[in-house]
């Protein structure tokens, strides 16, 4: 009976430990720390744990949001936290572009709920973003971001620890792909996208010999937890952010650094043909020209050929995947196909520009770059705008090292960007974004000397 008991609890684990925590919490600081919980709650309770929990933790966060905003705002629009136009213009194509798309698809209940659980992303994101008062609340966001990956890559190096399989998979193929209770590494590597490049701001921030020690480990356990992974896309973003934040905080010199690590490491790798021959194995590199997203990319061409204006319909790709197939099948090639359309939710395209041109159309891909534009011009106003806090400069580098690291993983991956309301997939980026927009309107009133009514 107990053993019968223990094998029922223990893919609810995670959250049986979370959820006494966040409790506590929430008794201890007030509802006031309820905003910075939840976000971590939405990247750690995924329902790969439990999809009745994971809708449970969903629905009843959104409530208490709404309970907490309308306590602090009331039912007076004008109190209420504004964003700039060209945001608003932004999110009326977002779910224009879907409407029209779904109105054109053959697929119209899919088309209806995927903007349906787009309109609730964005209501979430708002709900975030009206709660930001101070640059301590931004502060908080991140932290709790980095909570949520400390906590996911605890998860992956227990797994890969105590699995004898994972051992195995290592020692005769040099190779896993371990993401714990996440069924897919992506999901894992993108939510590390973001943490890892946060933690190293908070490591240049800090001013405690204690604290920087101990954000360093922080930081090698979430480098640990990306790399067993195996994520090639989130470990390409992650090498894009650090290395666009050593530069622009010049902490190091990175042309010399960059300089010492060729002298070193080349004439190691030469030598030590083992070292060459397990990065090749990591990074898979006999099957660069061999790769399953290069059929996705074909199948994507051939959707938007279908639909070039208005697209096949939100979240319908995968019922066209058949249809184009450039495999043979039975085939080993049409096998991993028929994998990513049996398990992957949304976003097989493996690359964001097609998803948007393939499912909305030219829409879809206006609102690509459209997103890409705002992100950068307020990120760098922003930036711009911070004269006399070294601290806040930090993490607007580490944010925008982090857009720079996910737009270039979105080359390989549809999601993590704007995947349809994916919350586990996107919320990252657009708790970043929405400090970055507080920001901006903060620092235009006090331009134009009007008062910050948040």
């Amino acid at each position: 009976m107990i053993s019968m008991l223990c094998i029922l609890l223990l893919p609810l684990l995670p959250a049986l430990i979370a959820l006494p925590i966040f409790i506590l919490t929430i008794i201890i600081f007030g509802e006031k720390i309820f905003p910075f919980l939840f976000l971590t709650l939405l990247l750690i309770v995924t329902s790969d744990i439990n999809e009745g929990l994971r809708l449970i933790v969903n629905l009843s966060g959104i409530i208490f949001l709404l309970v907490i905003f309308f306590r602090q705002y009331g039912f007076e629009l004008k109190l209420y936290p504004t964003l700039p136009a060209p945001m608003l213009l932004f999110i009326f194509l977002v779910l224009f572009s879907m409407s029209v798309s779904t109105l054109n698809s053959g697929y119209f209940k899919i088309g209806v709920i995927e903007t349906l659980r787009q309109t609730v992303f964005f209501l979430l994101i708002y709900l975030f973003y009206s709660f930001i008062k101070s640059n301590e609340d931004i502060s908080r966001y991140m932290k709790y971001l980095i909570a949520a990956g400390i906590f996911i890559s605890v998860t992956i190096v227990y797994v890969f620890i105590t699995s004898d399989v994972s051992l195995v998979l290592l020692q005769t193929q040099g190779i896993l792909h371990e993401g714990g209770y996440f069924k897919n590494v992506a999901a894992a590597g993108g939510i590390f996208a973001a943490t890892i490049p946060l933690t190293l701001a908070f490591v240049f921030n800090s001013e405690s010999k204690e604290k920087k020690f101990i954000l360093w480990l922080l930081f090698a356990l979430q480098l640990s937890g990306l790399l067993l992974t195996n994520s090639r896309a989130a470990v390409l973003s992650v090498i894009v952010s650090l290395v666009y934040i050593f530069f622009k905080l010049k902490k190091i010199r990175i042309k010399a650094v960059i300089t010492s690590l060729i002298i070193l490491i080349i004439p190691f790798i030469i030598y030590y043909s083992e070292v060459t021959k397990w990065i090749g194995t990591y990074f898979r590199v006999s099957r660069i020209f061999e790769n399953t997203r290069f059929y996705l990319w074909d199948i994507s061409f051939s959707a938007i050929g279908e639909s070039p204006s208005f697209g096949i319909g939100p979240g319908t790709f995968k019922y066209y995947m058949y249809k184009y197939l450039p495999v043979k099948l039975g085939g080993w090639d049409e096998t991993q196909l028929a994998f990513i359309y049996e398990y992957s939710g949304l976003g097989h395209q493996h690359n964001f520009l097609l998803f948007r041109a393939s499912e909305l159309g030219v829409l879809g891909i206006i609102s690509a770059f459209f997103i890409a534009f705002l992100f950068f011009k307020y990120s760098y106003r922003v930036y711009s705008s911070i004269k006399d806090n070294n601290k806040v400069k930090n993490l607007i580098i580490a944010i925008l090292g982090i857009g720079y690291g996910l737009f270039v993983r979105s080359f390989f991956e549809a999601t993590g960007i704007l995947s349809h309301g994916w919350v586990t997939r996107d919320i990252s980026f657009w708790i970043l974004f929405a400090c970055i927009i507080y920001l901006y309107q903060k620092s235009g009133e006090i331009k134009t000397g009007t008062s910050v009514k948040k």
